[in-house]
């Protein structure tokens, strides 16, 4: 963290020591249950409360510079996943029935499929030889049909009118046997029930074994754009983690403009995004198509000449197309550092009434409540506006 210091316990052993609330609350920090509680006494005389406070649970007020960040976890609109997998008394009734054994493995990671696009492929002796003998049953009456109409051609009192009826019908049987088996063949395939991308591929079918129930291929399909979606007061700006009632400051706010490019990432990997005007598809990107000039000028514009998205649901897509589709990116932009600020961890501060307070502790190592103006919440730290200086000791009133 730039320009932070590390919090410091301010003691080693636990001491008894007690809470004076100068005329505001009884509360036992460690028995609140936490940020925006309201579960508390009325207003009451001050009175000593013992307790017990280790070096665990009290932290000091420091001050220095934090670099806040925008995270949100954006989904991708009409995800759809199928798997396909084989069961054990499939495979066996395809070896019983047709000899038929592993093949090829179609695709790869990454890869566009179709409906009806074959995945998995299986081969068959007892299938190849009757495909085998059916061509050639086709070919072999091709020709003859061939030589009686050559010798009828030569020889017009020669009429071979019924053989080649008999070989046409031949031939009408042999495809009736060859579609048949193709038919076959595509059964015993593993084949693509519709459009998507390959986003998983077993390792066992990849070295040329299957393995009975378990997920071989996964395809996933989408809409094509992702959707993050923002509550309805905080608009396009980071939402506030302590409370309505914190301060925003200028350092905290972000926006989105169309064109703008994010970065998320999915585990170890890392994806570029950019901002659309809506759903691919739909009348506000045509018309954003329409409008946009080309790519000389588009390089010109400025982050100012986009236009500024203001509703409460943000629409953005890959910027590489190839990649695969994760269901959920989790977005993230670095936002300007916060200078030269006050903050103390924001355990420490406890909401009632719509105001925020601390436990401070006294000279006399007493804690007193303590009213704080609270402002950005950076992680677990949060600023202090009013109310605190840097080098006081406060007490965390949950974990």
């Amino acid at each position: 963290m730039a320009g932070g210091k590390k919090i410091k316990n301010t003691k080693r052993i636990k001491s008894s020591v007690r809470f004076v609330l100068s005329g505001l609350l009884v509360i036992i920090p460690f028995a609140m249950s936490g940020c925006g509680s309201t579960d508390m006494e009325a207003l009451a005389p001050a009175r000593d409360v013992p307790a017990f406070v280790s070096d665990k649970n009290t932290v000091l007020v420091e001050k220095g510079d934090l670099t806040p960040s925008f995270e949100r976890t954006i989904t991708l609109s009409g995800y759809e996943e199928t798997i396909y997998r084989l069961e054990q008394n499939k495979l066996d009734k395809m070896e019983e029935d047709y000899e038929a054994v592993f093949d090829e493995l179609k695709v790869d990671l990454g890869d566009h499929v179709s409906e009806g696009d074959t995945l998995i492929s299986f081969k068959s002796e007892t299938l190849d030889k009757k495909l085998k003998e059916s061509q050639k049953t086709k070919e072999k009456a091709l020709l003859d049909i061939e030589h009686f109409q050559n010798l009828m051609a030569i020889n017009d009192s020669l009429d071979f009118s019924e053989d080649i009826a008999s070989l046409e019908n031949d031939i009408y049987l042999a495809n009736v046997y060859i579609e048949d088996i193709y038919e076959t063949y595509n059964s015993l395939n593993v084949v693509a029930e519709g459009d998507g991308v390959v986003s998983y591929v077993n390792d066992t079918i990849k070295d040329g074994f299957i393995k009975p129930g378990s997920p071989l291929i996964k395809v996933v399909s989408s809409d094509g754009y992702y959707e993050m979606q923002l509550n309805e007061d905080e608009g396009p700006n980071m939402k506030k983690e302590i409370g309505g009632n914190a301060t925003a400051s200028d350092a905290m706010e972000i926006s989105f403009h169309v064109g703008d490019r994010f970065n998320a990432k999915y585990a170890l990997n890392v994806y570029e995004l950019e901002v659309i005007p809506g759903p691919l598809g739909s009348d506000s990107e045509s018309e954003s198509d329409d409008e946009s000039e080309d790519e000389s000028e588009k390089a010109k514009a400025t982050e100012t000449d986009a236009k500024e998205i203001t509703g409460n649901k943000i629409y953005l897509k890959l910027v590489d197309d190839s990649k695969i589709s994760e269901k959920e990116l989790l977005l993230y932009k670095e936002l300007p550092e916060i200078k030269n600020v006050c903050y103390v961890d924001k355990r420490a501060i406890s909401e009632y009434e719509g105001e925020y307070y601390v436990f401070k502790q006294t000279e006399n190592e007493l804690y007193r409540a303590v009213k704080v103006t609270v402002g950005d919440v950076v992680d677990m730290n949060a600023v202090i506006l009013k109310g605190l200086e840097e080098g006081d000791t406060v007490s965390l009133t949950s974990k």
